[in-house]
């Protein structure tokens, strides 16, 4: 196991193409097995609505499955259609498993904003002295690449601060 033990696994979707995930995203499912398999004991939260015909956490499930992840260990959000989405959406579902110390799979330009997005909805929430443990994708972009995905990252968190949370309904 790495480090101290994780309550949850918080996967963030990424595009489905005819159904099937997106190189981008099998690179965080091959994250995520791994994780469950380092964090035994963790439930793993999948969140991504249907952008695509399927939701992207039923598209996470399966693959998971497939990789030996337990059905059981598995929980979804189906809703989410953005970062900011995700973080605000998986929240009650930590609060529900009483979740104060997650691992949080994405891409490695995606960690910061989902981070400080995870933080912020935990909050707003009254789930305050959530510990977020960035688990990255492996990164299999160009230096050039990377450095234009900092640069927009960036720009998108400050989109995100600027207009603040998003609104959900359940």
């Amino acid at each position: 196991m790495s480090g101290a033990p994780l309550d949850a696994l918080v996967v963030f979707g990424c595009r489905v193409i005819d159904g099937r995930p997106s190189p981008a995203l099998v690179r965080r499912l091959v994250r995520a097995a791994a994780a469950a398999g380092e964090y035994p004991a963790a439930v793993l939260v999948l969140s991504g609505g249907d952008a695509h015909g399927v939701a992207e956490a039923e598209v996470m499930r399966d693959d998971l499955v497939a990789r030996g992840v337990a059905p059981a260990r598995l929980r979804c959000e189906r809703q989410a259609r953005s970062t900011a989405e995700n973080a605000a959406r998986v929240v009650p579902i930590l609060a529900e498993l009483g979740a104060r110390r997650i691992g949080l799979v994405t891409d490695p330009y995606h960690v910061r904003r989902s981070a400080v997005l995870l933080r912020a909805a935990a909050r707003r929430a009254g789930l305050g002295g959530l510990t977020v443990v960035p688990l990255p994708a492996v990164e299999s972009k160009s230096t050039l690449a990377r450095l234009g995905l900092w640069i927009e990252e960036s720009v998108k968190l400050a989109v995100s601060l600027v207009r603040g949370p998003p609104t959900t309904s359940a």
